[in-house]
């Protein structure tokens, strides 16, 4: 009973660190990027709220600053390799999927895909988790983007196809129904109009579970893919 309590208490204090997680961003930020790797590993940054808090916002930058985004994802990187207690790994795992798919979905809108490719990786290593884990369905998600963008279609429905079946046994509805509307758009793609009809059905019959957000989510990740397919098409038929 006393070590679970010590277990306890360690990864609380990984979890909460020692300032305030807003506050620590900020200085974290402040300091140059050729010294923030030493930086990030000093004992006041030791913070999964940090870590989180940075991810957060590099998602946030995914595609409208990419290079800032991959600098923020890379720092939560930092963070979260510092020495953790164990009761603290599993979350530290996450994390480090989180950062690492970050760094190679930012590297892909960047146009390195060989970077990316080296990121995505790396963050199999950190995959732990049971097999319904988000951390799972999330390299799935992020994964696909790259294969879409390498011309690799029957890659990219595979590995959506996995994430909904993650996302489906953990009852995630809205992220469920992003990931359908994305594989829809594949089958658009691919001219399989009738295939893509029926996903879409299925992506609106999670979106009556999770409200609106899933549809809007997915269509909005894939309509800006869906545009060229359709012109090419139209010029083809023409």
């Amino acid at each position: 009973m006393h070590e679970e309590q010590v277990d306890k208490e360690e990864e609380e204090t990984a979890t909460n660190g020692g300032a305030e997680p807003r506050q620590l961003l900020r200085e974290i930020l402040a300091v140059a990027a050729s010294r923030r790797e030493t930086a990030a590993r000093w004992e006041r940054f030791r913070s999964l709220e940090l870590a989180e808090l940075l991810l957060e916002e590099s998602e946030r930058e995914q595609d409208a600053l990419p290079a800032r985004s991959r600098e923020l994802a890379w720092t939560a990187q930092l963070v979260a390799e510092q020495p953790y207690p164990a009761p603290a790994m599993a979350r530290v795992h996450g994390l480090l999927v989180r950062s690492r798919c970050l760094q190679g979905n930012a590297l892909r809108v960047l146009g390195e895909r060989a970077a990316a490719e080296v990121q995505f990786q790396i963050a199999v290593h950190y995959l732990t988790g049971p097999p319904t884990a988000a951390e799972r369905a999330w390299y799935c998600d992020k994964l696909a983007s790259l294969r879409e963008a390498q011309g690799r279609f029957d890659e990219a429905a595979a590995l959506l196809s996995r994430a909904v079946s993650i996302h489906r046994a953990a009852r995630r509805f809205e992220e469920q129904g992003a990931c359908l509307c994305r594989m829809a758009f594949l089958c658009f793609h691919e001219g399989r109009m009738e295939a893509a009809s029926r996903v879409f059905s299925q992506a609106r019959g999670c979106c009556r579970s999770s409200g609106r957000r899933a549809l809007r989510r997915g269509a909005a990740w894939a309509l800006p893919y869906a545009w060229p397919c359709s012109a090419k098409r139209t010029r083809r038929s023409s």
